[in-house]
């Protein structure tokens, strides 16, 4: 076999590697328009309508929380179970000598993060000693955001909680 035929035979044999490398960028171009299409569809958009004015407001959040702590009240919220069952919600409220503050008005607003309109407002009724309860159903398990607010004609405190709910019992 002449040189010339060798040649020839080699070139013919490796016509597959840039056909390969351009058939590996097309393929990785179609892989990131695909991650390009899920990050914008799934993207919700603005949190809120007028962001602008509510960071404005930042000094006033900054105040409340300074009066919160001056208060020295404490709030503990507890919700466990499973995701799917009625669970009894329950908010301890004390002031800053450990003794129990009854006659508050206390709701809590239960939200995913991973989906907004997944969101239950709660509101409970005191039962005694600075306890506040109500049952509550949380349809699906997850993180839970729990935003909750006790006022009295004294004062007022607010708390979030996360809550790391499992997923129902029943398949």
């Amino acid at each position: 076999m002449k040189l010339s035929d060798r040649l020839r035979h080699l070139v013919a044999e490796d016509r597959w590697i840039p056909l390969s490398i351009v058939g590996f960028f097309v393929g990785l171009t179609i892989l990131f328009a695909y991650f390009t299409y899920l990050a914008v569809s799934t993207f919700p958009g603005l949190v809120t309508d007028d962001s602008y004015d509510e960071g404005n407001k930042y000094n006033q959040v900054l105040a409340m929380e300074a009066a919160q702590k001056r208060q020295g009240w404490t709030l503990k919220l507890t919700y466990s179970g499973a995701a799917g069952e009625p669970h009894p919600l329950t908010v301890i409220l004390k002031d800053r000598h450990h003794r129990p503050i009854d006659g508050a008005r206390v709701a809590v607003l239960a939200q995913r993060p991973a989906a907004h309109a997944q969101e239950k407002l709660v509101r409970l009724p005191g039962i005694g000693d600075g306890v506040y309860s109500a049952p509550l159903n949380l349809p699906l398990g997850g993180r839970w955001v729990f935003d909750a607010v006790a006022k009295t004609k004294t004062g007022r405190h607010q708390e979030q909680v996360q809550i790391d709910l499992p997923p129902s019992r029943v398949q």
